[in-house]
């Protein structure tokens, strides 16, 4: 495992040039407030699903990494599940919160969509 999120980690350090959520606490409060249908934080719940979102369609489709994907979404999996992962992870792991928020959504997701081995 530990080799696995080191690999994950080399990838970000040279990706984080182009975007990164500024880190896992301000995701993890943005998704929880899209969450909470009394919110009137729209704009910020919005990107934030919207980063989690493309965050895994660039990584679940090969476009940043073809060699490697971290993780198989299956088919049918919506929006708001991939919001649901990624909240319970973060809500599981407060303790690296302070990364980057792509790094963050890529682990949650591997977690639960590992790509079946060949």
């Amino acid at each position: 495992m530990k080799k696995i999120i080191f690999v994950i980690l080399s990838i970000f350090i040279s990706l984080n040039a182009f975007a990164a959520y500024k880190d896992g606490n301000v995701l993890y409060e943005n998704l929880r407030d899209f969450k909470d249908s009394n919110s009137k934080n729209y704009v910020n719940s919005a990107i934030a699903l919207g980063y989690v979102v493309g965050v895994a369609d660039s990584f679940d489709s090969g476009h940043i990494v073809k060699s490697y994907r971290p993780f198989c979404i299956p088919d049918k999996v919506t929006q708001g599940q991939l919001a649901d992962i990624v909240i319970n992870f973060l809500a599981a792991n407060p303790e690296n919160r302070q990364w980057s928020g792509d790094i963050l959504v890529v682990i949650a997701l591997r977690e639960k969509f590992p790509c079946q081995k060949k």
